[in-house]
């Protein structure tokens, strides 16, 4: 073996044992803690793949009906995952696992004291949804986030309510208005 592996005082190949093996990874749970070899696949927690979308345009949803969020514009998709022609984020084949989603809506004109629901749907059922209720007549919205485990073909789309009265619009005019993350966060 040549070069220096270690410090000064730790040369040679009496430390190559020590290195791990293939398909590891070095990790540490923290400043002064132990760093230990793990098989990748044990230590991928975090950011693996995703996407990140969004509506290109404002639309108009009815009063008291439930509408899909066009999501027709990505920002990013590490594995081509989101289908912006039916709105929907499709986990691909081979990609189980536990995903977090954040999403943010925006009504520029929903009067004071109404609801407004964020749904998230996987495979056309509903599965998660929040509500929120406005304070006032002017622009109305909120973020949340969800976590689930999902296999390969499940999908999920974002769809909106609000009881505003008559149709209102959701602002989608900029990436801060309304937008969907996805974000793999480990196996299933």
């Amino acid at each position: 073996m040549s070069g220096i592996v270690g410090g000064r005082n730790n040369r040679g190949s009496g430390l190559v044992a020590n290195l791990g093996t293939d398909g590891q990874v070095l990790t540490s749970a923290g400043v002064g803690l132990k760093q230990v070899f793990e098989d990748a696949a044990v230590s991928s927690a975090g950011f693996t793949s995703g996407a990140r979308v969004r509506c290109s345009g404002s639309t108009s949803i009815n009063n008291a009906s439930f509408a899909i969020v066009p999501f027709d514009t990505e920002v990013f998709d590490t594995d081509s995952d989101f289908d912006t022609t039916n709105n929907r984020f499709i986990v691909g084949t081979g990609d189980d696992g536990i995903f977090l989603f954040t999403t943010s809506i925006m009504f520029s004109n929903l009067t004071a004291d109404k609801t407004m629901r964020l749904c998230w749907y996987i495979n056309g059922a509903l599965a998660e949804q929040t509500y929120h209720t406005t304070s006032n007549a002017t622009t109305s919205g909120g973020t949340a986030q969800a976590i689930f485990d999902l296999a390969a073909t499940n999908y999920v789309e974002v769809f909106v309510y609000h009881d505003g009265g008559g149709a209102e619009t959701l602002s989608g005019s900029t990436a801060t208005h309304l937008f969907f993350n996805i974000q793999k966060i480990g196996p299933a």
